[in-house]
């Protein structure tokens, strides 16, 4: 006969170590993404810090005990921090000097600007395309400048953090 403390049957004590297991894990993820947002998302540090917001973590507990986390970027990002942001801009349309024009405002904004060019295919619907792990900075370039549109995940051959491709609907802001 088991005693007052004893798991009743095995199985019990086999859910007891997995629901620790979890629990561990849970704490273990939560800790990464806090590490992950306070460093800039593992990125090269800029050389010269100027004081901005960093973004915040917040977690809050469900029923299940799993955290859901939301990492909200500052709502004003200093130049030194978009510099580390590499953009191509390309010119999806039949109007000449659009990527040029867009190009010189991102470069103004802080931006690194590495390609301007032309695109070889026609584009209808002007889009940023991110880099895997960049959807915040591509949200943040369109908080910046809605007339870009809309956001998009990059092909992983994308070598720049985002690319812009103009599309007929952009209208200069």
């Amino acid at each position: 006969m088991p005693g007052k403390h004893a798991p009743e049957s095995p199985a019990s004590f086999i859910l007891s170590v997995g629901r620790a297991a979890a629990g561990a894990l849970i704490v273990l993820g939560v800790v990464a993404v806090i590490a992950i947002a306070a460093t800039g998302g593992g990125g090269k540090k800029p050389a010269a810090q100027t004081t901005t917001p960093r973004p915040t973590v917040s977690t809050h507990p469900t029923v299940s005990s799993t955290p859901s986390t939301s990492i909200t970027p500052s709502a004003t990002a200093s130049t030194s921090n978009l510099a580390s942001i590499t953009v191509d801009v390309l010119n999806g349309t039949q109007r000449s000097g659009l990527a040029t024009t867009l190009a010189n405002k991102l470069k103004s904004d802080g931006y690194t600007v590495k390609k301007v060019d032309n695109q070889k295919a026609h584009q209808a619907l002007t889009t940023i395309y991110y880099k895997a792990g960049f959807k915040a900075a591509a949200d943040a370039l369109l908080a910046k400048h809605p007339e870009l549109k809309r956001v998009a995940q990059a092909p992983a051959s994308q070598t720049v953090t985002l690319t812009v491709v103009i599309g007929d609907d952009y209208k200069a802001a």
